[in-house]
C-alpha cells in the first residue's frame, strides 16, 4: 500500500469523525463499491465458446476487490468505510491485507450520524445486497443499538405515508416561530412571489408539514428560509467558510456551487434560534430521544434540525414529536384540511 493511499484514507477518516456522515462528493463513489463488496457475483452459465478476454479480466477484478474490502472487513470492520473510499478496486488487484494491518493499529469506530445509516439503506436497497450477511454485520457495528428500521432521511417523506399541510398561517408562524425566522421567511423567493401575484394574501407555502399517518411518528416541519448563509453558519458551526460562502475566494472570482444538505445542528443555537415551543416539540421527537440514549454520541448536537442549501435558495427540515405536532398544525392551519 502507498504512502499516498494510506494519506488519502487518513484525511477521509478525518473528515468522517468531522462530519459525522459520508460527504455528498464521496457517495457515487461508496454506493460502487459497497455493491462490489456485498453484492455476490451472479453465477456464470456454461456456453460453448470462451469468454471474452474482456470479461474474465473484469470478473476477475471485482473478485479480487471483493474479496480484499471483506478481508479489511472481517479484520477490522471500523477502518472498512474510509478504507473502501480511498482504495480502488483497480488498486486491490496487487493489495496484501496482512501487510496492511502489520503497518497500523486498528481503527477506533467512528460516530456517525443517524441520517447517514437511512442513506447506507437506500445504497443496500437499490443494488440488492440489504440481505446480505456482512453488509448487516458492518451496520450493526457503525450503529450498535439503533432501531431495526432505520430512521428515514427527513428530506425523503413518501407520499402514500404521510398527510400533507399547505398554505400555512401568516399569523400563525409568527405565534408558532417567531418574528426571527418569520423575517428570513419573508426574503425568499418564494415569498416574494406570492406577494407580486396577491399582496393581501394571508397564507404562504412557505411552511409545510408532513404528518405522519400511523400515530406517535416523528412529524417533518419544513420551512423555506432564502439563502441565509449566516444563519446557517450560526446553526451550524462545524460547516466550513468555504463551504457556507464559495464566493468569498481570494481571487475575488465567484465559484459555481451546487445544493447540499447541513446536519448535526448545534442543540445551543437551536435554543437561541427557535421559540421555547418548537424547541419542545424537537426534544419530544423519536429521533432525539434516541440521540440522548446513545451514551457514545454527543447530545450537544442533533440530526432532528438539517438544512439545504443552493445559491438562492435555504430550506430547514425539522423533525419534531407527534403530540407537539399536532398542536402546532392547528395554529398554522387552521382554516385548512388534510390534503
Amino acid at each position: 500500500m502507498t504512502s499516498r493511499s494510506l494519506s488519502d484514507m487518513s484525511n477521509i477518516n478525518k473528515e468522517l469523525l468531522r462530519r459525522r456522515t459520508v460527504p455528498a462528493s464521496h457517495r457515487k463513489i461508496l454506493e460502487e463499491r459497497l455493491a462490489i463488496a456485498f453484492k455476490p457475483l451472479e453465477r456464470q452459465t456454461r456456453e460453448t465458446t470462451p469468454r471474452p478476454i474482456r470479461d474474465v479480466r473484469r470478473r476477475y477484478k471485482r473478485k479480487k476487490a471483493q474479496k480484499v474490502y471483506l478481508d479489511i472487513l472481517d479484520e477490522d470492520p471500523h477502518a472498512f468505510l474510509s478504507f473502501i473510499l480511498a482504495i480502488s478496486p483497480k488498486a486491490c488487484e496487487r493489495f496484501e491485507v496482512s501487510s496492511f494491518f502489520q503497518s497500523r493499529e486498528k481503527q477506533s469506530r467512528i460516530p456517525l450520524n443517524i441520517s447517514t445509516r437511512a442513506i447506507l439503506h437506500n445504497m443496500a436497497k437499490e443494488h440488492e445486497f440489504s440481505q446480505s450477511h456482512h453488509y448487516q454485520i458492518w451496520i450493526d457495528l457503525l450503529f450498535p443499538g439503533s432501531p431495526s428500521q432505520p430512521i428515514e432521511l427527513i428530506t425523503t417523506i413518501r407520499h402514500n405515508t404521510h398527510w400533507k399541510y399547505h398554505g400555512a398561517s401568516l399569523e400563525g408562524i409568527r405565534i408558532v416561530f417567531g418574528n426571527g425566522l418569520y423575517e428570513f421567511l419573508e426574503g425568499t423567493l418564494v415569498r416574494q412571489g406570492e406577494k407580486e401575484v396577491t399582496p393581501t394574501l394571508q397564507t404562504t407555502e412557505c411552511v409545510r408539514m408532513n404528518v405522519p399517518r400511523r400515530n406517535f411518528q416523528d412529524v417533518i416541519i419544513c420551512i423555506d428560509v432564502g439563502p441565509a448563509r449566516e444563519f446557517a453558519r450560526i446553526l451550524f458551526p462545524q460547516a466550513s467558510h468555504k463551504m457556507l460562502f464559495p464566493n468569498d475566494a481570494e481571487d475575488g472570482q465567484a465559484k459555481d456551487t451546487t445544493s447540499f444538505t447541513l446536519n448535526g445542528a448545534s442543540a445551543q443555537a437551536i435554543e437561541l434560534i427557535f421559540a421555547p415551543r418548537i424547541r419542545k416539540a424537537i426534544e419530544n421527537s423519536n429521533l432525539r430521544k434516541w440521540e440522548r440514549e446513545r451514551g457514545d454520541l454527543r447530545i450537544d448536537v442533533t440530526d432532528c434540525v438539517m438544512m439545504e442549501l443552493t445559491d438562492n435558495d435555504g430550506t430547514l427540515y425539522l423533525r419534531t414529536g407527534f403530540i407537539d405536532s399536532i398542536s402546532i398544525a392547528k395554529d398554522l392551519y387552521s382554516d385548512t384540511s388534510l390534503v
